[in-house]
């Protein structure tokens, strides 16, 4: 649906989704070659690159330091802000644009889940947690 409605003529700056679609990687290259933007899920058992090759989304969770988290808001909930603490990630890749990996952590449960993040130019984290929040 996406594809067609991009080959209609529809402008989209960012496409977002759930792991089903996050896990796909043939959607999300599509739409890289077209320059669309996206902030998709993905699970924790993804594999992402890295600069020793790839591994699980979850062992890079395990990595971070405390300074690598922000309390941002993905945005106004039923009961005011939805604040969540976040972690981008530049991930490396040869290719034009820019890839991160979005690091989401619920602070009251620790819950945490991941997003593979692209945009053809460099993009404020404001940017990808507004993405994000609309999921």
């Amino acid at each position: 649906m996406v594809f067609d409605a991009l080959d209609a003529g529809m402008k989209a700056k960012w496409v977002t989704g759930d792991e089903v679609y996050g896990n796909n990687t043939d959607l999300r290259s599509a739409l890289q070659h077209r320059n669309v933007g996206y902030v998709i899920a993905v699970s924790c058992d993804h594999q992402v690159p890295s600069p020793g090759g790839p591994v699980r989304a979850d062992s890079v969770a395990r990595g971070l330091l405390a300074a690598s988290w922000q309390v941002r808001t993905a945005g106004e909930g039923t009961k005011g802000p939805r604040l969540y603490s976040w972690a981008p990630l530049q991930l490396p890749d040869d290719q034009p644009g820019y890839r991160w990996m979005l690091l989401r952590r619920n602070d009251t449960t620790g819950e945490l889940a991941y997003c593979l993040c692209y945009s053809p130019t460099v993009v404020p984290l404001a940017d990808l947690i507004f993405v994000a929040g609309r999921r």
